[in-house]
């Protein structure tokens, strides 16, 4: 099925509703540990909480389906998360192929984790120090190690 053209006073609109929106926006703290890792993250239900209210009071809609799609590499299941803009109907989308994961309990987990990332990656979101370090001024030393694991 076609989508519709998009009008440009539309997209513009859609552009400023966004801008405005992410003006709204603040760093959510990671308060969740990761015993696996050692980290902290921001639980996908938290993020959900901190932003429907945003999102309502700049009119979007957020959806995030899950998808099953014959790719080039078989059936996937693929996550969605989308911003839909109630008055002139513009969205934006960011997806994520999952990996082909047998175990429901752990396609539910890979399901969860795929909507935080896509929705963090859609809103550009950032993450607020959850050590106190930024506000002493102390900084963190690390090894050097490069890791993602305090990602959303």
């Amino acid at each position: 099925m076609q989508q519709p053209q998009i009008s440009d006073d539309k997209k513009k609109e859609f552009h400023k509703a966004l801008l405005a929106l992410h003006g709204d926006i603040e760093a959510v703290k990671k308060d969740e540990s990761n015993p696996f890792f050692k980290s902290k993250y921001v639980p996908l239900p938290k993020m959900i909480r901190t932003l429907k209210p945003i999102f309502q009071k700049h009119g979007f809609i957020l959806s995030q389906p899950v998808d099953v799609t014959n790719s080039s590499v078989g059936i996937e299941n693929v996550v969605f998360s989308s911003i839909i803009h109630a008055e002139t109907g513009v969205s934006d989308v960011a997806k994520l192929a999952l990996p082909k994961i047998d175990d429901m309990q752990k396609l539910g987990g890979a399901i969860t984790y795929a909507r935080r990332y896509t929705l963090s990656a859609l809103l550009g979101l950032e993450e607020a120090d959850d050590d106190g370090n930024t506000a002493t001024g102390k900084t963190v030393k690390r090894k050097s190690k490069v890791s993602n694991k305090d990602s959303f």
